[in-house]
């Protein structure tokens, strides 16, 4: 009796020993990542007339362990003495490589004395369906649902005023209809017209009147 009661308490002890360790090895393997995120210095949406220069603020990147560093963009091509709308990005892939964070910030060279904002409400009378312009900056316009389309309620475009009453939008990235242009723009007392080039739209212009 004697020999099987120390066999199994042999037993048992090397049972919680190999529990011990299973666990303490866990512990020192196990770790809890962060998502990254990119915060901009300074405003989203900056707008300067021509001429002049353009000094960017660069952006807070947060990595996955929480530790924070400013970052420069990775594409910056504005030129500050044409009239046009510049994308900048930012990106970053994280120590561990399964993250790879972007951030954009719009820059609009666009005249800056219209007294007149266009911002409103537009009706597409051939769909029914409204358009939401809206001025961000002096001479820079964003454009939700610029084809007046049931299921493009998401989607949103920017456009600037090179000069009065002259408007354009350039090639510009779109998460959910990809590269798009908006050209022949055009505002009146009583609605606006604009072409969408882009696979999912057709090339007519859209008529719209305000509401």
């Amino acid at each position: 009796m004697t020999h099987k009661k120390y066999f199994l308490g042999l037993a048992s002890l090397m049972i919680l020993a190999f529990t011990g360790c299973k666990k303490e090895t866990t512990e020192k393997v196990s770790t809890t990542l962060k998502v990254p995120t990119i915060e901009l210095l300074g405003d989203e949406f900056i707008s300067q007339a021509p001429g002049g220069s353009y000094t960017d603020l660069g952006a807070k990147y947060t990595g996955e362990d929480g530790s924070e560093t400013t970052i420069q963009p990775s594409v910056n091509e504005v030129d500050p003495s044409t009239p046009g709308i510049y994308f900048i990005e930012y990106e970053e892939t994280s120590t561990s490589g399964i993250f790879h964070t972007v951030a954009h910030r719009v820059v609009a060279i666009a005249y800056q004395d219209d007294p007149t904002d266009y911002s409103g409400t537009y009706l597409r009378t051939a769909t029914g369906i409204n358009a939401f312009v809206t001025r961000i900056a002096p001479g820079l316009y964003k454009v939700q649902n610029p084809g007046g389309s049931a299921g493009h309620e998401a989607v949103t475009v920017y456009f600037v005023e090179t000069a009065l009453n002259t408007f354009e939008g350039p090639l510009q990235p779109n998460d959910l209809v990809g590269d798009i242009e908006v050209n022949s723009i055009s505002f009146s007392d009583t609605g606006g017209s604009w072409a969408l080039v882009n696979p999912l739209y057709g090339p007519a212009v859209r008529v719209f009147v305000k509401q």
